[in-house]
């Protein structure tokens, strides 16, 4: 598995376990969900 190339916010949903955010997260980001339960948007978090 290569992760070097990954976010940061891919590589800490690894670390966390976070099954469905990390298979969001690995999806095209044109692709991705915009926001969550929380309101904040997978843009931001790249950011």
């Amino acid at each position: 598995m290569q992760i070097k190339r990954w976010s940061r916010v891919k590589k800490e949903a690894l670390i966390a376990s976070d099954w469905d955010s990390l298979r969001e997260l690995a999806k095209p980001l044109s692709k991705r969900v915009l926001a969550d339960d929380t309101g904040v948007s997978e843009v931001e978090l790249l950011r």
